[in-house]
């Protein structure tokens, strides 16, 4: 059970939300309910605003526009992530060995990887056991690029 701060609580985990409609779109990833598809590439998603932002993509409208493919984002962290699939950029990465990775997000990934191709380091130096300090920035904003395999 999760322990939100929120007074609108999800009726499956308990946790709580800010904002009645917040809880709803929460509420929706325990279904794994996704009712909107793109047309174009018949990827499946969960909420009208993931639908819309990922049309941006297809259509070019939007705020941050690559330059290299012509797709667009809403995000900018979004965009910069897609950046990093043109120059190879991997700023995150194992600190145990030369696994790196193009977004933060690969965490429960690295966390995994820690876990079964490290399992004696996995509690070393650095964080507890498949912390976010312990597995990934290691490298830094001044990472080289790693070539695609």
């Amino acid at each position: 059970m999760h322990s939100g701060d929120g007074p609108h609580q999800c009726k499956i985990c308990g946790k709580g939300f800010d904002f009645p409609g917040s809880v709803q779109i929460h509420e929706g990833t325990h279904t794994l309910e996704k009712p909107y598809e793109c047309k174009q590439c018949e990827k499946l998603l969960s909420h009208r605003l993931s639908f819309r932002r990922h049309m941006m993509a297809h259509t070019g409208d939007g705020p941050h526009k690559c330059t290299v493919c012509g797709k667009a984002f809403d995000s900018p962290s979004v965009f910069q992530r897609h950046e990093r699939t043109h120059t190879g950029e991997k700023p995150y990465g194992c600190k145990q060995c030369e696994k790196l990775s193009v977004f933060p997000g690969a965490f429960e990934n690295m966390k995994q990887h820690t876990l079964e191709t490290h399992p004696t380091n996995a509690t070393m130096e650095g964080g507890k056991e498949g912390s976010r300090e312990f597995l990934q920035g290691s490298r830094g904003k001044d990472a080289g690029t790693q070539p695609s395999d």
